[in-house]
């Protein structure tokens, strides 16, 4: 999810469903996650989003979390 929704797309998982609008009044898009189980919705600015994909990007290289990470994907497919 956070490698591939980009502005103007959806995304649906199994917990979370996310949409992107193309933009907002101000012309720049906003990132919308909502949890299926209570509807609880989350929205990021771009840049929000943008630091949000760039965290994640780094803390799952970090080594400490591959062998769990490779470990999980045997069992789920790709994380």
């Amino acid at each position: 999810m956070l490698r591939h929704l980009e502005a103007g797309q959806i995304w649906d998982g199994v917990h979370f469903s996310a949409s992107s609008d193309k933009g907002e009044a101000n012309g720049h898009p906003l990132f919308h996650f909502c949890r299926r189980t209570d509807r609880v919705l989350f929205s990021f600015s771009e840049g929000e989003w943008r630091c949000l994909k760039e965290l994640f990007s780094a803390v799952l290289e970090r080594p400490e979390l591959r062998s769990v990470l490779n470990h999980l994907s045997l069992e789920y497919g790709e994380i």
